[in-house]
């Protein structure tokens, strides 16, 4: 089969979507509201969680009182990204009640769905768990598929293919992204579009708009995807200045309706989750986070996913062989940049969560970096074959790691287990204790 067929794509996804829905652990801390913001998008036409009163009572988390009305906490990108999903799966369910025939053959757990969809007073947010999954597998599978459809025309498409597979099941994008509707499946979606834009042959006006339009949204939906917009921005205006205005309006047309919408909810341009006072620039924890957010036994981005070293070694010798290209230099950045903003945030371990979750949105960018060194590993293993062992090895272990961060609830467990991590966070340091071996 030549990973150039159009059939290597559709069976890929296919494959990584099957994985992703079978992997049992689901993670529902802070996306625990995005359905019932997208059933109150596609109900009552707003995005306020006022009807949900017993709900809230009960959870609090991850609400924002604003007024006299109660909105999420997080980027409504979930949300819409959730939206058109929820909204199919209430529509073919409302469309049974015009065939009474079929009602009886329907099961009782879609009955059950429709009925928990439509509640206010009765509403049980953690029933949506498995909707959440499913919508995060989905998402995370696209971003997969567009990752592998814009580098198999980059000269090793067989490469692309295995770096795809990589960034699948070797990296967060298995153990969080697929997880739980937070924002990071969105969030690396859009990412790999812009990374798809970016390689396209062709520019134009219409490529402008739409690389425009997609950079603001990436941002909308993950504010620390402004380093992604600062530096495709400033690329473009040094590469292709007469496309900036096209590229400009496409941001626009995102950027205007999300000011519109913040100052009717919080009177301001931004919404509190986005102020840059939730960072702590050069901070009494910074180095520690720096360190702790690469090699760390329970955060390390090296640790959990160590075939990135072979992204890291590649990065540096293209910088020492001055061989770097504009567009690399670019992906590099936006990566050491993620890098430091992460490690600015005073819970640089990311709460709750599995790994190096913080990363998870520049995955795509990373795993470019792996296309070039695998499409030269085997006439490279041919000479030297010992080259092969720690590559394998890494790639081991990187799968393993995510596998049981997807698999197990005790990888999932070890954030409250012996003592919560966010009162303690020292834990990600314990090497008698790493998280993905629980």
């Amino acid at each position: 089969m030549r990973s150039r067929s159009p059939l290597t794509a559709v069976l890929m996804f296919a494959a990584v979507l099957a994985v992703y829905l079978s992997s049992r652990v689901m993670v529902q801390n802070d996306s625990l509201w995005s359905v019932p913001i997208a059933a109150s998008l596609w109900l009552r036409g707003d995005t306020t969680l006022d009807e949900y009163t017993a709900a809230r009572q009960r959870v609090s988390h991850g609400v924002d009182q604003q007024g006299e009305h109660t909105y999420g906490f997080f980027p409504l990108g979930a949300s819409l990204v959730a939206l058109p999903v929820v909204a199919t799966i209430d529509l073919a369910l409302g469309a049974l009640r015009w065939f009474p025939s079929a009602q009886g053959r329907l099961f009782t757990g879609a009955r059950r769905w429709a009925t928990e969809f439509h509640a206010t007073d009765q509403f049980n947010p953690y029933y949506f768990d498995t909707t959440e999954r499913f919508v995060a597998s989905l998402v995370t599978s696209l971003a997969v598929l567009v990752f592998f459809l814009a580098t198999r025309r980059q000269g090793h498409p067989t490469a692309a293919l295995v770096a795809a597979l990589m960034l699948a099941f070797a990296t967060s994008a298995w153990s969080t992204a697929s997880r739980g509707l937070w924002q990071h499946g969105p969030s690396m979606l859009l990412l790999s579009i812009v990374l798809a834009l970016l390689l396209a042959p062709g520019r134009s006006w219409r490529w402008a708009l739409l690389l425009g339009a997609t950079v603001a949204a990436a941002y909308v939906f993950r504010p620390t995807n402004v380093l992604t917009a600062v530096g495709v921005t400033v690329y473009l205006a040094a590469r292709d200045r007469r496309l900036m205005g096209a590229y400009l309006g496409g941001a626009m047309s995102i950027a205007v309706p999300f000011v519109a919408y913040n100052q009717s909810v919080y009177g301001a341009w931004l919404p509190p989750y986005f102020t840059a006072s939730r960072l702590e620039v050069l901070g009494p924890h910074f180095l520690e986070a720096l360190a702790g957010n690469l090699v760390s036994p329970s955060r390390g981005l090296f640790v959990f996913s160590p075939v990135l070293l072979v992204s890291l070694v590649a990065v540096a010798l293209k910088l020492i062989s001055r061989t770097l290209s504009g567009l690399e230099l670019l992906f590099a950045a936006i990566i050491a940049s993620h890098w430091v903003v992460i490690s600015s945030f005073p819970h640089w371990w990311a709460g709750h969560s599995v790994g190096p979750r913080f990363f998870t949105d520049v995955l795509p960018f990373a795993a470019w970096f792996l296309i070039e060194p695998l499409g030269a590993l085997p006439a490279l293993a041919r000479r030297h074959r010992w080259v092969l062992v720690p590559v394998v090895a890494a790639l081991a272990v990187s799968v393993f790691a995510h596998w049981r961060g997807a698999t197990s609830m005790a990888v999932s467990g070890w954030n409250g287990s012996p003592t919560n991590v966010d009162l303690e966070p020292s834990r990600v340091w314990d090497w008698s204790d790493p998280q993905f071996l629980r």
